[in-house]
Protein backbone atom coordinates (compact mmCIF):
# COMPACT_ATOMS: atom_id res chain seq x y z
CA UNK A 1 0.00 0.00 0.00
CA UNK A 2 3.21 2.46 0.79
CA UNK A 3 4.57 1.83 -2.89
CA UNK A 4 1.26 2.93 -3.93
CA UNK A 5 0.95 5.86 -1.92
CA UNK A 6 4.30 7.00 -3.53
CA UNK A 7 3.65 6.28 -7.08
CA UNK A 8 0.66 8.46 -6.65
CA UNK A 9 2.67 11.09 -5.08
CA UNK A 10 4.95 10.93 -8.21
CA UNK A 11 2.20 10.50 -10.58
CA UNK A 12 0.84 14.07 -9.15
CA UNK A 13 4.09 16.11 -8.91
CA UNK A 14 4.81 15.13 -12.76
CA UNK A 15 0.92 16.09 -13.68
CA UNK A 16 1.85 19.38 -11.85
CA UNK A 17 4.73 19.72 -13.24
CA UNK A 18 3.42 19.77 -16.44
CA UNK A 19 1.21 21.66 -15.57
CA UNK A 20 3.36 25.02 -14.39
CA UNK A 21 5.40 24.21 -17.47
CA UNK A 22 2.34 24.80 -19.76
CA UNK A 23 0.90 27.43 -17.95
CA UNK A 24 -0.64 29.43 -20.09
CA UNK A 25 -0.19 33.01 -18.40
CA UNK A 26 -0.22 34.36 -14.79
CA UNK A 27 -2.74 36.85 -14.06
CA UNK A 28 -2.41 39.66 -11.64
CA UNK A 29 -4.31 42.47 -10.28
CA UNK A 30 -3.04 45.96 -9.35
CA UNK A 31 -6.09 47.25 -7.54
CA UNK A 32 -8.67 50.11 -8.27
CA UNK A 33 -8.00 52.22 -11.85
CA UNK A 34 -10.27 54.20 -13.97
CA UNK A 35 -6.92 54.86 -17.07
CA UNK A 36 -3.90 53.78 -17.96
CA UNK A 37 -1.13 54.88 -20.14
CA UNK A 38 1.83 52.80 -21.47
CA UNK A 39 4.15 54.26 -23.86
CA UNK A 40 6.43 51.73 -26.04
CA UNK A 41 10.09 50.35 -24.77
CA UNK A 42 9.10 52.75 -21.28
CA UNK A 43 8.72 49.62 -18.70
CA UNK A 44 6.11 51.31 -16.38
CA UNK A 45 2.71 51.94 -17.12
CA UNK A 46 0.54 54.74 -15.22
CA UNK A 47 -2.54 54.06 -13.15
CA UNK A 48 -5.27 57.18 -12.46
CA UNK A 49 -8.45 57.02 -10.54
CA UNK A 50 -10.84 59.26 -12.31
CA UNK A 51 -10.59 62.28 -10.64
CA UNK A 52 -6.79 63.45 -10.99
CA UNK A 53 -4.88 60.82 -8.78
CA UNK A 54 -2.09 58.64 -10.38
CA UNK A 55 -0.09 55.96 -9.47
CA UNK A 56 2.89 54.67 -11.20
CA UNK A 57 3.47 50.92 -11.13
CA UNK A 58 6.86 49.50 -13.31
CA UNK A 59 6.65 46.26 -15.48
CA UNK A 60 7.39 43.91 -12.63
CA UNK A 61 4.35 44.82 -10.27
CA UNK A 62 2.36 42.12 -8.79
CA UNK A 63 0.35 43.78 -6.34
CA UNK A 64 -1.64 47.35 -5.79
CA UNK A 65 0.92 48.81 -3.44
CA UNK A 66 3.81 48.77 -5.35
CA UNK A 67 2.43 51.67 -6.90
CA UNK A 68 4.46 54.74 -6.24
CA UNK A 69 2.29 57.86 -6.04
CA UNK A 70 2.29 60.94 -8.69
CA UNK A 71 1.35 64.39 -7.15
CA UNK A 72 -2.20 65.30 -6.50
CA UNK A 73 -4.23 67.52 -8.35
CA UNK A 74 -2.66 66.35 -11.84
CA UNK A 75 -5.25 68.38 -14.26
CA UNK A 76 -5.69 66.48 -18.03
CA UNK A 77 -3.58 63.22 -18.89
CA UNK A 78 0.18 62.78 -17.55
CA UNK A 79 2.44 61.62 -20.42
CA UNK A 80 5.71 59.03 -20.22
CA UNK A 81 8.69 60.76 -21.75
CA UNK A 82 11.28 58.51 -23.82
CA UNK A 83 13.45 57.49 -20.70
CA UNK A 84 10.52 56.70 -18.50
CA UNK A 85 10.04 60.09 -16.51
CA UNK A 86 6.15 61.55 -16.06
CA UNK A 87 5.49 65.00 -17.37
CA UNK A 88 2.15 66.32 -16.00
CA UNK A 89 0.42 69.61 -15.82
CA UNK A 90 -0.96 70.71 -11.52
CA UNK A 91 -1.62 73.83 -9.82
CA UNK A 92 2.38 73.96 -9.48
CA UNK A 93 3.02 74.16 -13.03
CA UNK A 94 4.58 71.86 -15.32
CA UNK A 95 6.37 69.02 -13.84
CA UNK A 96 8.48 66.18 -14.45
CA UNK A 97 8.86 62.85 -12.01
CA UNK A 98 11.76 61.35 -12.89
CA UNK A 99 11.93 57.63 -11.75
CA UNK A 100 12.71 57.77 -8.40
CA UNK A 101 10.31 60.31 -7.78
CA UNK A 102 12.21 63.70 -7.94
CA UNK A 103 10.05 66.16 -9.10
CA UNK A 104 11.29 69.23 -11.41
CA UNK A 105 9.20 72.12 -12.21
CA UNK A 106 9.48 73.14 -15.98
CA UNK A 107 7.32 75.80 -16.07
CA UNK A 108 5.84 77.89 -13.11
CA UNK A 109 1.80 78.02 -13.18
CA UNK A 110 1.94 82.00 -13.86
CA UNK A 111 3.86 81.28 -16.74
CA UNK A 112 1.40 78.82 -18.53
CA UNK A 113 -1.24 79.89 -20.76
CA UNK A 114 -4.72 79.58 -19.54
CA UNK A 115 -6.51 76.64 -20.18
CA UNK A 116 -3.02 74.44 -21.43
CA UNK A 117 -3.81 70.96 -22.06
CA UNK A 118 -0.77 68.27 -21.69
CA UNK A 119 -1.04 66.81 -25.29
CA UNK A 120 1.88 64.59 -24.84
CA UNK A 121 5.52 64.12 -25.47
CA UNK A 122 7.27 63.74 -28.93
CA UNK A 123 9.93 61.39 -29.59
CA UNK A 124 13.29 62.74 -27.04
CA UNK A 125 12.15 66.22 -27.50
CA UNK A 126 10.20 67.90 -23.96
CA UNK A 127 6.31 67.92 -23.55
CA UNK A 128 3.56 69.14 -26.08
CA UNK A 129 1.11 72.04 -25.54
CA UNK A 130 -2.07 73.77 -26.70
CA UNK A 131 -4.19 76.42 -25.17
CA UNK A 132 -7.13 78.08 -27.00
CA UNK A 133 -6.45 81.09 -28.69
CA UNK A 134 -7.83 84.47 -26.90
CA UNK A 135 -9.68 86.96 -28.24
CA UNK A 136 -12.36 84.57 -29.73
CA UNK A 137 -10.23 83.12 -32.72
CA UNK A 138 -10.96 79.81 -32.25
CA UNK A 139 -8.32 76.81 -32.25
CA UNK A 140 -5.83 75.65 -30.19
CA UNK A 141 -2.41 77.06 -29.79
CA UNK A 142 0.93 74.91 -29.63
CA UNK A 143 3.48 75.39 -26.83
CA UNK A 144 6.78 73.85 -26.69
CA UNK A 145 9.46 74.83 -24.19
CA UNK A 146 11.92 77.45 -25.66
CA UNK A 147 15.67 75.00 -24.29
CA UNK A 148 14.18 72.10 -25.83
CA UNK A 149 14.75 68.73 -24.01
CA UNK A 150 13.35 66.43 -21.59
CA UNK A 151 15.39 68.50 -18.67
CA UNK A 152 14.61 71.61 -20.33
CA UNK A 153 13.25 74.13 -18.00
CA UNK A 154 13.02 77.57 -20.36
CA UNK A 155 10.02 79.57 -20.91
CA UNK A 156 7.35 77.63 -23.59
CA UNK A 157 7.60 78.99 -26.86
CA UNK A 158 4.63 79.29 -29.44
CA UNK A 159 4.93 77.37 -32.48
CA UNK A 160 5.17 78.51 -35.72
CA UNK A 161 6.64 79.10 -38.90
CA UNK A 162 7.23 81.49 -42.15
CA UNK A 163 3.86 81.06 -43.37
CA UNK A 164 1.99 81.68 -39.69
CA UNK A 165 1.19 79.78 -36.36
CA UNK A 166 0.18 75.81 -35.75
CA UNK A 167 -3.36 76.48 -35.39
CA UNK A 168 -5.02 73.37 -34.60
CA UNK A 169 -9.01 73.13 -34.71
CA UNK A 170 -10.63 73.84 -30.95
CA UNK A 171 -12.14 69.92 -31.15
CA UNK A 172 -10.14 67.43 -33.07
CA UNK A 173 -7.66 64.19 -32.67
CA UNK A 174 -3.94 65.83 -31.81
CA UNK A 175 -1.32 62.75 -32.15
CA UNK A 176 2.41 62.77 -30.98
CA UNK A 177 5.15 60.56 -32.25
CA UNK A 178 6.83 58.49 -29.72
CA UNK A 179 10.42 57.71 -32.03
CA UNK A 180 10.29 61.77 -33.64
CA UNK A 181 10.18 64.89 -32.77
CA UNK A 182 6.91 65.21 -34.32
CA UNK A 183 2.81 65.78 -33.87
CA UNK A 184 0.13 66.01 -36.25
CA UNK A 185 -3.44 67.13 -36.48
CA UNK A 186 -6.17 67.60 -38.65
CA UNK A 187 -7.33 71.27 -39.68
CA UNK A 188 -9.95 71.50 -42.70
CA UNK A 189 -9.45 69.38 -45.59
CA UNK A 190 -5.91 68.79 -44.41
CA UNK A 191 -3.14 66.76 -42.07
CA UNK A 192 -0.51 68.67 -40.89
CA UNK A 193 2.74 67.58 -39.29
CA UNK A 194 4.93 69.57 -37.22
CA UNK A 195 8.17 68.95 -36.09
CA UNK A 196 10.01 71.03 -32.79
CA UNK A 197 12.50 71.80 -35.35
CA UNK A 198 16.20 72.63 -35.99
CA UNK A 199 18.07 75.31 -36.61
CA UNK A 200 15.89 76.60 -38.38
CA UNK A 201 13.12 76.71 -36.69
CA UNK A 202 9.29 74.45 -36.25
CA UNK A 203 9.38 71.94 -39.56
CA UNK A 204 5.74 71.57 -41.20
CA UNK A 205 4.55 69.55 -43.72
CA UNK A 206 0.63 68.78 -45.04
CA UNK A 207 -0.97 65.88 -46.37
CA UNK A 208 -3.71 67.67 -48.72
CA UNK A 209 -7.48 66.24 -49.14
CA UNK A 210 -7.29 63.85 -46.00
CA UNK A 211 -10.67 64.52 -44.61
CA UNK A 212 -11.03 61.47 -42.52
CA UNK A 213 -10.13 61.16 -38.90
CA UNK A 214 -7.23 59.18 -37.83
CA UNK A 215 -3.80 58.70 -38.43
CA UNK A 216 -1.06 56.91 -37.05
CA UNK A 217 2.96 57.21 -36.86
CA UNK A 218 5.43 54.80 -38.18
CA UNK A 219 7.60 53.12 -35.56
CA UNK A 220 10.64 55.12 -36.79
CA UNK A 221 8.65 58.36 -36.54
CA UNK A 222 9.49 58.98 -40.12
CA UNK A 223 6.01 58.76 -42.01
CA UNK A 224 2.41 59.38 -40.95
CA UNK A 225 -0.56 56.73 -42.40
CA UNK A 226 -3.85 58.31 -42.96
CA UNK A 227 -6.93 57.32 -45.24
CA UNK A 228 -6.60 59.06 -48.40
CA UNK A 229 -9.27 61.59 -50.09
CA UNK A 230 -10.75 58.31 -52.59
CA UNK A 231 -10.04 55.43 -50.04
CA UNK A 232 -6.84 53.85 -49.56
CA UNK A 233 -4.03 54.19 -47.16
CA UNK A 234 -1.04 56.72 -47.67
CA UNK A 235 1.67 57.61 -46.37
CA UNK A 236 3.65 60.97 -45.48
CA UNK A 237 7.25 61.57 -45.32
CA UNK A 238 7.99 63.77 -42.77
CA UNK A 239 11.64 63.83 -43.94
CA UNK A 240 11.09 65.05 -47.20
CA UNK A 241 7.49 65.83 -47.33
CA UNK A 242 6.06 63.31 -50.08
CA UNK A 243 2.89 61.96 -50.13
CA UNK A 244 2.38 58.84 -51.67
CA UNK A 245 0.15 56.03 -52.07
CA UNK A 246 0.78 53.31 -49.61
CA UNK A 247 -2.33 50.04 -50.27
CA UNK A 248 -5.89 49.84 -51.78
CA UNK A 249 -9.53 49.05 -50.43
CA UNK A 250 -7.55 49.85 -47.07
CA UNK A 251 -9.30 52.10 -43.99
CA UNK A 252 -7.84 53.13 -40.54
CA UNK A 253 -11.36 51.38 -38.55
CA UNK A 254 -11.93 54.31 -37.09
CA UNK A 255 -15.29 54.05 -34.97
CA UNK A 256 -17.19 56.28 -32.64
CA UNK A 257 -17.75 53.76 -30.48
CA UNK A 258 -14.55 51.98 -29.83
CA UNK A 259 -11.14 52.94 -28.85
CA UNK A 260 -8.59 52.86 -31.83
CA UNK A 261 -5.38 50.45 -31.64
CA UNK A 262 -3.38 49.52 -34.07
CA UNK A 263 0.02 46.73 -33.55
CA UNK A 264 3.67 47.38 -35.18
CA UNK A 265 5.34 44.24 -36.09
CA UNK A 266 8.95 45.23 -36.75
CA UNK A 267 11.21 42.18 -37.96
CA UNK A 268 12.20 41.25 -40.35
CA UNK A 269 9.62 44.26 -42.07
CA UNK A 270 7.24 46.54 -40.13
CA UNK A 271 3.89 45.02 -40.88
CA UNK A 272 0.23 47.22 -39.27
CA UNK A 273 -2.33 44.91 -37.40
CA UNK A 274 -5.48 47.13 -37.39
CA UNK A 275 -8.86 47.11 -37.59
CA UNK A 276 -10.87 48.14 -40.86
CA UNK A 277 -14.00 48.24 -41.91
CA UNK A 278 -14.98 45.24 -44.28
CA UNK A 279 -17.48 45.70 -47.26
CA UNK A 280 -20.16 43.80 -44.76
CA UNK A 281 -19.80 46.94 -41.82
CA UNK A 282 -17.92 44.94 -39.27
CA UNK A 283 -14.55 45.66 -37.87
CA UNK A 284 -11.94 43.09 -38.70
CA UNK A 285 -8.40 42.67 -38.04
CA UNK A 286 -5.74 43.18 -41.16
CA UNK A 287 -2.31 43.08 -41.84
CA UNK A 288 -0.18 45.24 -44.41
CA UNK A 289 3.44 45.72 -44.75
CA UNK A 290 4.62 49.36 -44.20
CA UNK A 291 5.30 48.83 -47.84
CA UNK A 292 1.62 48.37 -49.02
CA UNK A 293 2.47 44.47 -49.79
CA UNK A 294 1.27 41.39 -48.61
CA UNK A 295 -2.36 43.16 -47.36
CA UNK A 296 -3.86 39.91 -45.23
CA UNK A 297 -6.81 39.56 -43.15
CA UNK A 298 -6.27 37.98 -39.27
CA UNK A 299 -9.39 37.34 -38.49
CA UNK A 300 -12.96 37.01 -40.29
CA UNK A 301 -16.12 36.98 -38.52
CA UNK A 302 -19.53 39.01 -38.22
CA UNK A 303 -18.75 40.46 -35.18
CA UNK A 304 -16.49 43.26 -34.84
CA UNK A 305 -12.77 42.82 -33.79
CA UNK A 306 -10.48 45.73 -32.48
CA UNK A 307 -8.26 48.08 -29.93
CA UNK A 308 -5.44 45.77 -30.91
CA UNK A 309 -1.93 45.74 -28.95
CA UNK A 310 1.29 44.19 -30.23
CA UNK A 311 4.09 42.77 -27.51
CA UNK A 312 7.18 44.56 -28.36
CA UNK A 313 8.69 41.12 -29.74
CA UNK A 314 5.71 40.96 -32.43
CA UNK A 315 4.67 37.62 -30.84
CA UNK A 316 1.54 37.99 -29.10
CA UNK A 317 -1.32 40.32 -30.64
CA UNK A 318 -4.48 41.09 -28.26
CA UNK A 319 -7.40 42.45 -29.33
CA UNK A 320 -11.31 43.31 -28.24
CA UNK A 321 -13.93 41.45 -29.53
CA UNK A 322 -17.57 43.20 -29.21
CA UNK A 323 -21.43 42.58 -31.17
CA UNK A 324 -22.48 46.46 -31.39
CA UNK A 325 -24.47 48.74 -34.02
CA UNK A 326 -22.09 51.74 -35.08
CA UNK A 327 -25.43 53.67 -34.79
CA UNK A 328 -26.90 52.68 -31.83
CA UNK A 329 -25.98 53.66 -28.21
CA UNK A 330 -26.95 50.91 -26.61
CA UNK A 331 -24.11 49.61 -24.24
CA UNK A 332 -22.89 46.39 -24.75
CA UNK A 333 -19.94 44.22 -22.95
CA UNK A 334 -16.56 42.97 -25.31
CA UNK A 335 -14.15 40.24 -24.53
CA UNK A 336 -10.39 40.23 -24.74
CA UNK A 337 -8.45 37.86 -26.62
CA UNK A 338 -4.66 36.61 -27.40
CA UNK A 339 -3.51 35.39 -29.97
CA UNK A 340 0.54 33.71 -30.16
CA UNK A 341 2.21 34.39 -33.32
CA UNK A 342 4.87 31.10 -31.59
CA UNK A 343 1.64 29.09 -31.52
CA UNK A 344 0.15 29.82 -34.87
CA UNK A 345 -1.89 26.06 -35.13
CA UNK A 346 -3.07 27.14 -32.23
CA UNK A 347 -6.59 29.66 -31.55
CA UNK A 348 -6.76 32.68 -29.88
CA UNK A 349 -7.25 32.60 -25.96
CA UNK A 350 -10.04 34.70 -24.45
CA UNK A 351 -8.81 36.77 -21.51
CA UNK A 352 -11.73 38.47 -20.21
CA UNK A 353 -15.01 39.89 -20.50
CA UNK A 354 -15.53 43.80 -19.86
CA UNK A 355 -17.97 47.18 -19.94
CA UNK A 356 -17.35 47.73 -23.97
CA UNK A 357 -16.29 50.90 -25.45
CA UNK A 358 -14.33 52.89 -23.03
CA UNK A 359 -10.98 54.67 -23.56
CA UNK A 360 -8.29 54.29 -22.03
CA UNK A 361 -8.45 51.04 -20.54
CA UNK A 362 -6.20 49.36 -22.68
CA UNK A 363 -5.43 46.33 -23.39
CA UNK A 364 -1.71 47.82 -23.36
CA UNK A 365 1.57 45.80 -23.43
CA UNK A 366 4.11 47.30 -20.87
CA UNK A 367 7.22 48.11 -22.36
CA UNK A 368 9.32 45.32 -23.57
CA UNK A 369 8.09 42.62 -21.89
CA UNK A 370 5.09 40.29 -22.15
CA UNK A 371 3.14 41.59 -19.83
CA UNK A 372 -0.07 42.58 -20.21
CA UNK A 373 -2.88 45.52 -18.40
CA UNK A 374 -6.47 46.36 -18.99
CA UNK A 375 -9.26 47.39 -17.12
CA UNK A 376 -12.18 45.58 -15.98
CA UNK A 377 -14.97 46.97 -14.17
CA UNK A 378 -12.89 49.49 -12.02
CA UNK A 379 -10.34 47.17 -11.35
CA UNK A 380 -6.48 46.76 -13.17
CA UNK A 381 -6.07 43.70 -14.32
CA UNK A 382 -2.50 42.23 -15.58
CA UNK A 383 -1.42 38.99 -17.48
CA UNK A 384 1.89 37.97 -17.99
CA UNK A 385 2.60 35.46 -20.73
CA UNK A 386 5.20 32.76 -20.64
CA UNK A 387 8.52 33.55 -22.18
CA UNK A 388 8.88 31.67 -26.18
CA UNK A 389 11.17 29.33 -24.10
CA UNK A 390 8.61 27.55 -22.29
CA UNK A 391 5.70 28.44 -24.78
CA UNK A 392 7.60 26.32 -27.33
Amino acid sequence: MRRLFVIAAVIVLVLVGVWITDKPMERFSLGRGEALITREGVDALLVGDGSGGWRRFGSGARHAHEGVAMPDGVVGRPAFDHAGAVFMLTADGLLRVGQGGSVETLVAPEALPDHAVLEGACGTDGPLLSAPVSGGAGGRRFHVLRSGGANGGGPLMVVADAAGEALAPAVGEIICSEASSTWAFRRGSDWEAWSFGGPDGPQRVVAAGCRSPGALFTPDGESLVLEGNLGGLKRLSLVDGSFEFMAAEANLGMSRRVPFGVGFHRHPNVIIAGPQWSMDGYLNIYSTHLSGRGRQQFKLAFIHHYAVSMSWNGRLIVYCQADFDEEDDRPFDEALYVFDYARATDAAIFLDDRPGGRPDVGPAFIGHADTLVYIADGTVHGVVFPTLESSS
